[in-house]
């Protein structure tokens, strides 16, 4: 699904079944060789594209997705240099 800001998607990538959904968003059908490129594609989309199907796929995106948000949020075990020690 393609958020407006992610309506040049549908061209650029020559969809084929497309539907008009509520809020300005948009069902596209992509057509691919392979799908590996496709998480990455979505996370640099910023979340104006999603994947609804085939379910696999949206999951192994998710899965990806969830994978990379963990390299920001997890907590860093080496303190940045200059850092004061940790009292303890």
């Amino acid at each position: 699904m393609l958020e407006p800001s992610a309506s040049w998607v549908e061209g650029a990538y020559d969809a084929g079944r497309r539907a008009d959904l509520p809020r300005g968003r948009t069902a596209v059908e992509l057509r691919a060789g392979n799908t590996r490129w496709i998480p990455g594609f979505v996370a640099r989309q910023g979340g104006s594209v999603t994947v609804a199907a085939p379910e696999s796929l949206r999951r192994e995106t998710e899965r990806w997705l969830r994978s990379a948000l963990a390299n920001y949020t997890a907590p860093n075990p080496t303190p940045e240099p200059g850092a004061a020690p940790e009292p303890g």
